[in-house]
């Protein structure tokens, strides 16, 4: 008796179908940051990058028409520089500014056989608030009803942590050194000499006879 093995195809078919649909039609390639590091808020930045379409057979297309190519920033006052290199032939696309450049797949789709990159250049300036969902460089490709299908990224330095030199020195408490307060001094009132007195009425009565007598 002849087994059926249709089933186990069809299966093995759609097994392959998501396989390749998994996989992204775009690589984030040759990319670089200047400067590089964490920036202070309003540094001017440049952001350069090759999007690579890996070759394909005659069967596929280098980037489906009906999908987007999404790229954003996290910079601010961005301005986008992309150039189509098909073959090693250059076509410069329209310059645009915003934190989002969205290339149609109309201006990505080639035969498969063909040599396909995008040269992407980009500047802008580091913004005041840097968080963990800003990114240099963000491409995405998203399909017809805008779901995202592959992502890749640069990721913007997290903010560098500083800590006070004032926090390490040791904490001393200053200690005040409290002094008794001093009682008040008084003078003793001079006292007249004991027997003075008499003599001085002695001699008063003394000088008081001889005016008599004379």
């Amino acid at each position: 008796m002849k087994q059926d093995h249709r089933p186990e195809i069809i299966l093995a078919l759609i097994l392959l179908t998501v396989i390749i649909a998994g996989v992204s039609a775009f690589t984030l390639a040759e990319t670089s940051v200047s400067p590089l590091g964490y920036q202070p808020a309003g540094t001017p930045v440049t952001v350069t990058a090759v999007i690579d379409f890996p070759r394909k057979d005659l069967t596929s297309d280098t980037f489906p028409a009906s999908h987007d190519l999404v790229i954003s920033t996290g910079l601010s006052g961005a301005r986008w520089e992309p150039v189509l290199v098909l073959d090693g032939r250059q076509t410069r696309l329209p310059q645009e500014n915003g934190g989002t450049l969205t290339i149609g797949g109309m201006y990505l789709s080639y035969p498969g056989t063909q040599e396909l990159k995008v040269h992407l250049t980009l500047t802008g300036t580091m913004p005041a608030d840097v968080s963990p969902t800003k990114d240099f460089l963000r491409v995405q490709e998203t399909d017809a009803q805008k779901n995202i299908l592959a992502t890749s990224s640069i990721a913007m330095p997290e903010v560098p942590l500083v800590v006070p030199t004032e926090s390490l020195l040791p904490t001393t408490v200053p200690t005040t050194r409290k002094l008794p307060t001093p009682l008040p001094t008084t003078s003793p009132t001079p006292q007249s000499p004991d027997g003075f007195f008499p003599v001085i009425v002695a001699a008063a009565g003394a000088a008081l006879m001889a005016m008599r007598q004379n």
